[in-house]
């Protein structure tokens, strides 16, 4: 339950991607290639109920490839970039919309089982993507934003 033992190199790995996506671009087939394997090992090693050890390093192929499918202008590529601004509000969140959402939905259904509790698992999903959502648009944007409207350096050397 410590953030920062998964936060950080979650951090480190989205950082070595982004500069390796600056130094290495594939051709759309390895992209479409590396996308499906490493969606398709994700899936598998889930099931099998591997440990996170072994899940987790899965996702930086599957990151990489996603940066290949179009750019800014695309549809996909527009997505994809929200959905990347979105992470970082989602790191944030998502444990405690996780806690939040689960003694919640005990507290309504009592200790779920069967197709309750498959419905109860699918949907903590929605409900994070919409809290990352929310605290992207109410928190994050107007931090980003805060610096560029007073701007410390304006008016100072031609500037």
């Amino acid at each position: 339950q410590i953030g920062a033992v998964q936060t950080i190199p979650a951090f480190l790995l989205g950082a070595a991607l982004w500069r390796l996506r600056a130094h290495l671009t594939l051709p759309k087939a390895g992209a479409t290639a590396l996308v499906l394997s490493a969606a398709a090992w994700l899936i598998a090693s889930a099931l099998l109920r591997f440990s996170d050890l072994v899940i987790w390093p899965a996702f930086a192929p599957l990151v990489f490839g996603l940066a290949h499918f179009g750019d800014a202008a695309s549809r996909w590529g527009s997505r994809l970039r929200y959905l990347g601004r979105l992470s970082t509000a989602m790191v944030l969140v998502y444990l405690p919309v996780d806690i939040a959402y689960f003694r919640a939905g005990r507290l309504l259904l009592g200790e779920p089982r069967g197709l309750a509790a498959w419905a109860l698992l699918l949907g903590v999903f929605p409900a994070i993507l919409l809290a990352s959502i929310a605290a992207h648009h109410l928190v994050q944007r107007p931090v980003w934003r805060w610096p560029v409207r007073r701007d410390p350096g304006a008016g100072r050397n031609g500037q």
